[in-house]
């Protein structure tokens, strides 16, 4: 796919209910052409992209490793062409799953493979402020040693600095890692 330099032609509202008419069949056909071993795993993304379900509820397989803290599953999903940077309708990240479950070890490979640790979900939360809010310090603290930019502002105008400066974390970990390597 090329890309233009030019911004995107926005859809009149009479071409995007065109589209929108003709999408379950369009849907089907890519559906009918994908390679036997890949129809499930698009089905699901399609599922995902189009019913507004979360990677998860989608059975995505890279969001269902990942909340199940199965290196191994996530490892399969990427092998199969799985994103690590995927993002389902509320633009969560198999990362942002992984911060808003506490899966530590899932975050730490999803790092390893590349997932990038400052990509907001659609609402405005990164992964390090959702494992923060929740009281998930060694996410938390896996994400900050992964590359999470701690002056990131989320939504709520709360960044992960602000948060560990404040002193709202209980983890001595954390605590001790702030101390050492905060700015």
């Amino acid at each position: 796919m090329v890309h233009s330099a030019s911004s995107p032609r926005l859809m009149s509202t009479a071409e995007f209910n065109e589209a929108r008419a003709v999408a379950p069949e369009l849907l089907q056909e890519l559906l009918n052409d994908a390679p036997p071993d890949r129809r499930e795993a698009l089905e699901a993304f399609l599922n995902s992209a189009f019913l507004g379900e979360s990677g998860v509820t989608a059975g995505l397989p890279i969001f269902v490793a990942t909340t199940e803290n199965d290196v191994e599953g996530i490892k399969a999903a990427i092998s199969n062409g799985a994103d690590v940077n995927a993002k389902d309708t509320e633009g969560w990240t198999p990362l942002a799953e992984a911060a808003g479950q506490n899966c530590t070890e899932a975050a730490s490979f999803l790092l390893e493979a590349g997932a990038d640790p400052n990509i907001p979900t659609t609402m405005g939360h990164y992964p390090v402020t959702i494992a923060l809010i929740r009281g998930h310090d060694a996410a938390a603290l896996a994400l900050l040693k992964g590359g999470a930019d701690p002056s990131l502002e989320s939504v709520n105008g709360m960044s992960a600095a602000q948060w560990l400066s404040e002193g709202m974390s209980g983890s001595p970990a954390l605590i001790s890692w702030w101390a050492l390597h905060g700015k």
